[in-house]
């Protein structure tokens, strides 16, 4: 991680030195993700504390089982949208997850799909898919660093959300080729942090202001439903809020760079390895961070797999059945996103179910 930042602006009374502390606890152990990082000297950017959790970030439960290997792993949900060209069949699906801290907010979302088989262009596929998203977090209690002088935490509360809608389209370029491209016509991310008497320390909204994410991938050969995979993801970002009492609205750009390959090891058993390197901007200041997920699944039956992996060096694994038109799927993560928000929330357990159906 490297990061540039500029002069913050001082603060004198007593009171002023603690909500800085809080703001900075909050931004510097929080806003760096592998979806976009922000610049930790610039306390509104701790909108991004969510958004790692949030649909820019998912992941189905297989993928999620597998480590987080999400540009090249083939499956009912996309993020990477050139892959729903590739699409099979309509389907629809449900996935809901709940991630619980050592401190602070319960984590739950519900993340909903439908993908629907467009008509061909001359032999080409193409294919369309509609995502919503919710996530909530009610406050939860956290202790930060004690402010200049003091040796006793401050304990707050934390609390975030974030609704999104997304629709994706993908093209078959090739026979082994396909592209796409999805966008956010809502997204909304909020993020609260608070006195226990409930005295607000930081309050941000935040949304984007233009951007897309582009995805291509590559078949080893067509209908192998394995091969390379690529996503990159940029956004502009508005956040405004109120810090200390005074209202501030800042501009951020995000970005996410996701490469990798997934390939059969043997007909029945699947592996994939990509590289993510995410990264935020606001004027001179940068933030940036790299990281490797990977894993395999194996399959005893047609019907029955089971996946474990790495996400970024804490362990991943998962279980899934798949029948002729249905599929449940169940998947376990140890300390998600704990480089981004371990030190602030304590160690985490991150479980994910989903349902999807076909026709």
């Amino acid at each position: 991680m490297q990061t540039m930042t500029g002069p913050n602006g001082t603060k004198s009374a007593s009171r002023r030195r603690v909500v800085s502390t809080v703001v900075m606890s909050v931004v510097l152990v929080g806003c760096m993700t592998t979806w976009g990082a922000c610049q930790p000297a610039l306390d509104l950017s701790s909108f991004a504390v969510v958004q790692i959790f949030g649909l820019p970030n998912a992941s189905t439960a297989r993928q999620f089982g597998m480590g987080g290997t999400v540009a090249s792993v083939w499956d009912v949900n996309f993020g990477n949208p050139a892959l729903v060209a590739t699409l099979q069949e309509p389907n629809a699906g449900v996935e809901f997850a709940v991630t619980d801290f050592d401190l602070g907010p319960r984590l739950v979302s519900e993340h909903g799909h439908y993908n629907i088989l467009l008509p061909a262009r001359s032999w080409r596929r193409q294919g369309l898919e509609l995502s919503l998203f919710n996530l909530e977090g009610r406050p939860g209690a956290i202790f930060l660093p004690p402010p200049p002088g003091s040796a006793t935490p401050i304990p707050a509360t934390l609390s975030m959300s974030e609704q999104d809608a997304a629709i994706s389209y993908a093209l078959q370029l090739g026979q082994q080729w396909v592209a796409g491209v999805a966008v956010m016509p809502y997204s909304h991310v909020s993020l609260d942090v608070a006195l226990p008497d409930g005295t607000p320390l930081l309050m941000v909204r935040a949304h984007p202001t233009v951007g897309a994410r582009f995805g291509l991938a590559y078949e080893w050969s067509p209908g192998s439903r394995d091969g390379l995979g690529i996503l990159f993801d940029w956004y502009g970002e508005k956040a405004d809020g109120l810090v200390m009492g005074s209202p501030t609205t800042r501009q951020y750009a995000t970005n996410l760079l996701a490469a990798g390959a997934s390939y059969h090891l043997r007909p029945n058993l699947l592996g994939a390895v990509e590289f993510h390197h995410a990264s935020c901007k606001d004027g001179a200041s940068e933030l940036t961070q790299n990281g490797w997920h990977m894993g395999l699944e194996f399959c005893p039956s047609s019907c029955l797999a089971i996946r474990a992996g790495l996400n970024d060096d804490h362990a991943a694994f998962g279980l899934g059945y798949t029948d002729a038109r249905w599929r449940i799927g169940y998947s376990y993560a140890d300390r998600v996103n704990d480089d981004v928000v371990g030190a602030l929330l304590g160690g985490s357990a991150t479980h994910k179910i989903e349902a999807a159906v076909w026709w």
